[in-house]
């Protein structure tokens, strides 16, 4: 599954939302699904709400978002990771200049 969907965000690059809440992914999809985010220029919104994945997978998903320099908005509400990589990501997204909506 999100092996799939990494390969359409890849061949579909016109896509500016991708809606993934309520979804579940092992550690090689959600490393499948950051590389995608990484490479996808014109991305601009990102829903993972209520998006659960072990903690390595997290954390590949996590740097990819605060990587992106395309994306503006992000919906992170209830996305299952470890208390101390939170703590990370809420500390790398005030560093982020480009983003204008965060949930």
């Amino acid at each position: 599954g999100a092996h799939a969907l990494a390969n359409a965000l890849l061949a579909h690059t016109c896509l500016k939302e991708v809606d993934l809440h309520n979804t579940w992914t092992n550690e090689a999809g959600a490393r499948a699904l950051a590389d995608a985010l990484l490479t996808h220029t014109c991305l601009k919104e990102l829903d993972l709400r209520n998006t659960w994945t072990i903690e390595a997978g997290a954390q590949a998903l996590a740097d990819a978002l605060l990587t992106s320099t395309c994306l503006k908005e992000r919906d992170l509400r209830n996305i299952d990771i470890h208390e101390a990589r939170a703590r990370a990501l809420a500390c790398a997204l005030l560093n982020i200049t480009c983003l204008k909506e965060l949930d």
